[in-house]
């Protein structure tokens, strides 16, 4: 994950801070875990809420301090909670669970066999800050630039993250007319949705 500009964290009087220069925030650090992976996962308070994030051996904050939990790092990624800033999830849950990788990229790692063995293969979703969970192969994503869209499992945009606003409303039925919503490519996969 690209962070828009470098939070760092800094002792001060033997506590330790993450400092936001340019947004003038001080943020108090909790807890630093030893090193795993070239990454020490923290805890920080940021507006009353405890929140995860990664630094590097530098201090430098590499994956965003936005979690509400963050599992250690295991195969591959970490598993993170991201409060849902739209109520977009079905039910209007409160949280986007995913996985993550070393980068903050949220990923999805399909398992195959080949030759009769087992093969992970690790998709990411680079433009996306969240995703849930997938259903039917499909999941709703949180774009970087706060609009929503739905992504395949194999990593790619099935609808375009263009939107404000996506729910299970609980409509049965939709009506199609003209023949320019059936030309949509991959509509038979959307009518199975």
């Amino acid at each position: 994950m690209s962070i828009e500009h470098i939070r760092k964290i800094y002792t001060i009087d033997n506590k330790f801070y993450l400092v936001d220069i340019d947004n003038h925030c001080l943020y108090d650090v909790k807890f630093i875990e030893d090193e795993c992976y070239g990454l020490r996962r923290f805890i920080s308070c940021i507006n009353g809420q405890n929140m995860y994030g990664c630094i590097n051996n530098k201090f430098e904050e590499v994956i965003k301090c936005q979690y509400i939990c963050m599992s250690m790092y295991s195969d591959y990624a970490y598993s993170v909670s991201f409060r849902n800033p739209k109520k977009i999830y079905h039910n209007d849950e409160k949280y986007f669970n995913f996985l993550i990788n070393h980068k903050g990229i949220p990923i999805n790692i399909i398992s195959t066999k080949e030759n009769g063995l087992n093969k992970q293969t690790i998709i990411e979703f680079e433009e996306y800050i969240a995703i849930t969970n997938f259903r039917n192969n499909l999941a709703i994503g949180l774009s970087r630039n706060g609009k929503l869209g739905i992504v395949r499992s194999n990593g790619s945009t099935f609808i375009e993250a263009i939107y404000d606003y996506i729910k299970s409303t609980g409509v049965r039925n939709v009506t199609l007319t003209g023949g320019e919503p059936l030309l949509q490519k991959g509509i038979q996969e959307l009518l199975e949705y």
